[in-house]
């Protein structure tokens, strides 16, 4: 139970090392046996080594801020020829693209066309349209010697630069998940999408895919008895103490090792803290109060913690308000930085407030 593994851990969104279907596994696959490149999937920017030749480097739907090294790492390669294509509704990779000088940005907002934020945009590519399906996409701010290549309610969804360096902008990773890449046939348009950026990028060999800003998340129980693990695995998974310390070293692996001891040690006394507390406080209270509860409720910004109790809800049915709806239409896309924004926005409802007290306490009596 107390063995430092990391069994029982998943990475979240679009990562190269998520199988599900909102992770980029069948990019990985696709870019090694559609279009023969040598594909490197990069855990760590400080140990790198890359195979010879020029590539394309892919930078989708980071779930986290990219660190300098992360930042610097990829300036070089691209510096040294490698074509940029980045496809993020986010903001994290902005990063990338001002380091870089780029003259694109990505806005960080979901983009409505006709009240939908699903829509259909040809981008144009090697003189060749193709229709793609965006999601929850963000709009793009395009200036100087930019090109857009596809637009949709008039908002640019896709750009390209071309200078001293090459730079392909999506305002959606979603093209490139798993959902979008299957079947892994020319004629999805996806597909071909992949094929005529690897045509417009010239003599390239290698294909390099950042998978360093994704966070970690344990396991359900589900998820580690479809994995057919033995019982004992399971149940040490479940209740090693070092899987969740690990998911906190991860995503503060830049800060000091002090720094990351004592706010573990914070984090886990007050989660116990909360935990206790909240769990009697709400079956205390009871239905009858959670009105009175809510108004005088502060919830602020939610937090991973919220994000999971609502992907509970939303997966068992208990959400009933239409904008914690549109949160899990956005979890359900693996979007969670949209639910994030959304559920912010939401919070403002005092009904909002008052559903989310009872999919608590309901979870919590479970």
């Amino acid at each position: 139970m107390l063995e430092p593994n990391t069994a029982g851990l998943t990475y979240v969104g679009a990562s190269p090392l998520n199988s599900g279907w909102d992770g980029t596994s069948a990019l990985v696959n696709i870019l090694t046996s559609n279009l023969s490149l040598k594909t490197v999937v990069i855990l760590s920017w400080g140990h790198v080594t890359l195979p010879e030749g020029k590539g394309v480097v892919f930078l989708i739907s980071p779930t986290k801020p990219l660190s300098r090294q992360e930042v610097e790492g990829i300036c070089r390669l691209v510096r040294k020829g490698y074509v940029l294509v980045v496809a993020d509704e986010g903001m994290y990779s902005n990063a990338v693209l001002k380091a870089l000088g780029v003259p694109i940005r990505i806005k960080g907002k979901v983009l409505l066309v006709n009240g939908s934020p699903t829509f259909i945009a040809p981008v144009k590519i090697r003189e060749e349209n193709v229709s793609v399906e965006f999601a929850y996409a963000s709009p793009l701010k395009v200036w100087g010697n930019a090109r857009v290549i596809a637009v949709a309610g008039g908002s640019p969804v896709a750009a390209v630069y071309r200078g001293a360096i090459t730079a392909y902008v999506f305002g959606d990773g979603t093209i490139f998940t798993n959902a979008a890449l299957t079947p892994p046939s020319n004629l999805n348009p996806y597909v071909r999408l992949l094929t005529l950026l690897k045509a417009d990028a010239g003599d390239v060999s290698v294909a390099i895919i950042d998978a360093e800003p994704y966070v970690l998340r344990p396991e359900s129980l589900p998820e580690l008895l479809s994995e057919g693990q033995p019982a004992s695995k399971i149940v040490a998974a479940m209740i090693n103490p070092y899987r969740y310390y690990y998911m906190l070293v991860s995503s503060y692996r830049e800060a000091p090792l002090v720094t990351v001891l004592l706010v573990g040690v914070a984090a886990l006394a007050l989660v116990a803290y909360v935990v206790n507390t909240s769990l009697r406080t709400l079956k205390s209270y009871g239905e009858a109060r959670i009105p009175e509860l809510t108004h005088r409720l502060k919830l602020g910004r939610p937090s991973p913690t919220w994000i999971n109790v609502m992907r509970q809800a939303c997966i068992k049915g208990m959400v009933t308000h239409a904008d914690l709806k549109n949160v899990c239409e956005a979890l359900t896309r693996g979007r969670e930085a949209v639910a994030h924004e959304l559920m912010v926005k939401a919070l403002s409802d005092k009904h909002v407030r008052e559903e989310v007290l009872r999919i608590i306490q309901l979870t919590s009596g479970g």
